[in-house]
């Protein structure tokens, strides 16, 4: 634009760049019809992150590694109801919350146990590495994401 006027040659590339929306924002809206799927399987992991996500304390008092306590009342992973995932990182199950719940935040509203897997999510990390040095702005973004929605 110059002098408050689009430039003939290029008017497609003016009106996109005043039409501007938050990429998220979009992506949001795009992926409507897989929120209640996404939220489900976000919703199954609530179990394993919160107990992954204990502090040392508290896994010292319950006595979940203790070589003195009873065998029974120790970490048993054969009789769990949960898939194992002992080998996926609270970091990634981490990612997936956050990314997740940002793109399905319908439920942080409605669900009370989202809106607790999601405060936790919160609490663990600033940055989310997406490709080597690029970062995701966890808080930034959440942020400009809910306040460029409507309601």
């Amino acid at each position: 634009m110059l002098h408050g006027h689009s430039d003939p040659s290029f008017a497609r590339l003016g009106q996109m760049v005043l039409e501007y929306d938050h990429p998220l924002k979009k992506l949001t809206e795009e992926f409507g019809p897989h929120t209640k799927a996404v939220s489900g399987a976000l919703l199954s992991l609530h179990f394993l992150f919160v107990r992954r996500n204990q502090g040392a304390e508290q896994w010292r008092s319950a006595q979940l590694l203790s070589l003195i306590s009873s065998p029974p009342a120790m970490i048993n992973p054969a009789n769990s109801d949960t898939m194992a995932c002992e080998y996926l990182s609270v970091e990634v199950m981490e990612r997936w919350i956050i990314i997740g719940f940002l793109l399905c935040h319908g439920c942080l509203n409605s669900n009370s146990q989202c809106q607790k897997l999601w405060k936790l999510c919160l609490q663990g990390s600033l940055y989310i590495t997406l490709i080597r040095e690029d970062v995701l702005q966890v808080h930034k973004v959440t942020e400009d994401l809910f306040s460029s929605l409507k309601g």
